[in-house]
């Protein structure tokens, strides 16, 4: 007969094995206990692994589409507060040229006014959020349009001066202005001075700004300007309104001259305020389309969490009661390791 013989260090190494297999069993088992769900998915799915990472990249999309329109939403609110603003300053404007028209009045007031309004629209389309120009459209770093009466002048203003000196060969404010009749000043505007504020002249000299607006993903095939760009006709018509009676109007023109663009300017300030309630009324129309697709979004997480929780979510009562027996088997594995340290022959001798 042969006789095999079994160390106590063998067996006591097997022991401490099969105790740390246990610990690592249990660890695994109290994480699903606390979390509720799978711990080694991949291990526990198998195939079924690729319909849960699938769900997870497209939970990941619309949380992430869902965090762009919340963007989006809030930098419609800052475009809307600045129209609002600017369609406020043009209808101040109206009343005070409404009542002006046909009438003797001191253009200086006219005149300050709308050099104050200017230099407004300058500041409201050089408004910020989140770091970007909002009316700048794609191109967001640069400021759409430059101080009109900066020192020294930009281009903008350098334009109207030489089409000015072009026109009547003398240049804004020479007291020599006071014989320029209405027609010739009507001349002056509707040939000279309103191309400088249609394209291209008014990307080349003004504006810095792009034509195309943010667009916003609303879905995966969906999306929606949420945007005005400084290139909008509203904000020409201001520009050319402002400029038309703080500088054209300046110096010495005659009153007959400067009825002449009031009378202009009513009607184009007049067109920039409807203008920019309609710019307004389309934002506003992106912006309820934003909300109703973000509440959708939510609506589909809802639906990928769930389908998520069937795929890894564990039996809360299932995983307790294999918790315990790995606690209990972990217990006789310590015993019965403490108890194979302690054989000796020692002790038997």
């Amino acid at each position: 007969m042969r006789v095999a013989s079994i160390s106590s260090a063998a067996l006591w190494e097997s022991g401490r094995r099969s105790a740390e297999l246990l610990r690592a069993r249990l660890a695994e088992a109290q994480q699903e206990l606390s979390q509720g769900r799978l711990a080694d998915t991949g291990r526990a799915l198998g195939f079924r692994l690729e319909a849960s990472i699938t769900l997870r990249l497209e939970r990941g999309e619309r949380a992430t589409t869902i965090e762009a329109i919340g963007l989006s939403r809030a930098r419609i609110n800052v475009l809307q507060a600045q129209l609002g603003g600017m369609r406020a300053t043009a209808e101040s404007m109206i009343d005070t040229l409404g009542p002006a028209r046909g009438v003797s009045i001191n253009p200086d007031i006219i005149r300050a006014q709308a050099k104050l309004a200017m230099s407004g629209l300058v500041e409201g389309l050089a408004t910020t959020f989140d770091g970007a120009r909002i009316f700048g459209g794609a191109q967001s770093q640069l400021q759409p349009l430059a101080d009109y009466f900066a020192d020294p002048p930009p281009a903008a203003r350098t334009a109207v001066r030489d089409a000015f000196l072009a026109r009547f060969g003398l240049p804004i404010g020479d007291p020599q202005a006071a014989n320029i009749t209405p027609a010739d000043m009507e001349a002056f505007i509707a040939d000279d001075f309103m191309p400088l504020f249609a394209s291209p002249a008014w990307e080349s000299l003004w504006s810095s700004a792009t034509s195309q607006p943010v667009v916003t993903r609303m879905s995966k095939s969906q999306s929606i300007a949420t945007s005005v760009t400084a290139n909008a006709q509203p904000f020409r018509d201001l520009a050319a309104v402002y400029v038309m009676l703080s500088d054209v109007g300046s110096g010495d023109i005659s009153e007959g001259a400067f009825q002449t663009l009031i009378d202009r300017s009513l009607t184009l300030v007049a067109r920039a305020a409807v203008g920019l309630s309609y710019e307004a009324a389309s934002l506003g129309t992106a912006e309820q389309a934003l909300a109703d697709s973000a509440e959708r979004q939510t609506a589909e997480i809802n639906i990928i969490d769930r389908r998520v929780n069937t795929l890894e979510s564990i039996d809360p009562f299932d995983a307790a009661t294999r918790a315990r027996a790995l606690m209990d088997q972990l217990e006789v594995s310590y015993a019965l390791t403490a108890r194979i340290q302690n054989l000796s022959l020692v002790r038997y001798l």
